[in-house]
């Protein structure tokens, strides 16, 4: 749970990080507790996806203040038209990672227009917006925030509101390598490209009835 379009996210004050924790069990504990009545899909699917929406916010506040020192200009969480350093990344990033999970989605021979959370709208690969929220933290946030504190001379263009050529080869190299990565996963070191190409085909086997689904959390 990481991104939610147009979210505005302000910061807390470092004292105040330990006690939101809270928030962010409040937000699971009513997750665990969502059940879906017959006839009530569409219903159980937005109060889902508000949750998702409440425990982006909480996500993004910490970031800002996590990230205060480093880039104090952030302004908190931005999708469309950001040309701020930080979100401008992040946009490159999940631009990639959507690129790649679209790729999986149809060797594994998926529909991208059916989903289970977004709802189908037109040509729209719904099922990708769906499968990327599982790794934008691992394959895109860890990468950026890491870029971020060690102090790499990563710039916008003024002129453009864009990233410079310089920094989105250094964010495609970083990405690439984390790509490249061995992370546990179900007991075992598998790269993170594995990963995601294992967890999108686990959708096909969930929907042929050969097993329930298990989503993959990484963690920092």
């Amino acid at each position: 749970l990481t991104d939610v379009t147009g979210v505005q996210t302000c910061a807390l004050p470092i004292s105040g990080l330990t006690a939101s924790f809270g928030e962010f069990d409040a937000v699971l504990s009513k997750i665990k507790k969502l059940r879906i009545r017959e006839g009530r899909y569409i219903d159980a699917r937005n109060t889902l996806m508000g949750y998702e929406a409440a425990a982006a916010k909480l996500y993004w506040q910490h970031v800002k203040v996590l990230l205060a020192d480093d880039v104090p200009s952030f302004p908190g969480r931005r999708s469309r038209g950001a040309v701020d350093l930080v979100n401008s990344l992040i946009n490159y990033g999940y631009g990639f990672l959507y690129r790649q999970i679209w790729r999986e989605v149809l060797l594994a021979k998926l529909n991208p227009k059916i989903g289970f959370l977004h709802v189908p709208s037109g040509e729209k690969p719904v099922l990708v917006f769906d499968l990327i929220e599982e790794f934008r933290a691992q394959a895109v946030d860890k990468v950026v925030f890491s870029m971020l504190t060690k102090g790499e001379a990563l710039k916008v263009s003024q002129k453009s509101g864009l990233l410079t050529d310089e920094s989105r080869h250094k964010l495609i190299g970083d990405l690439l390598e984390r790509q490249g990565t061995a992370l546990k996963y179900r007991g075992e070191k598998v790269l993170l490209r594995h990963i995601i190409q294992n967890q999108v085909r686990g959708v096909g086997r969930y929907l042929r009835g050969e097993g329930n689904y298990r989503c993959f959390i990484g963690y920092y």
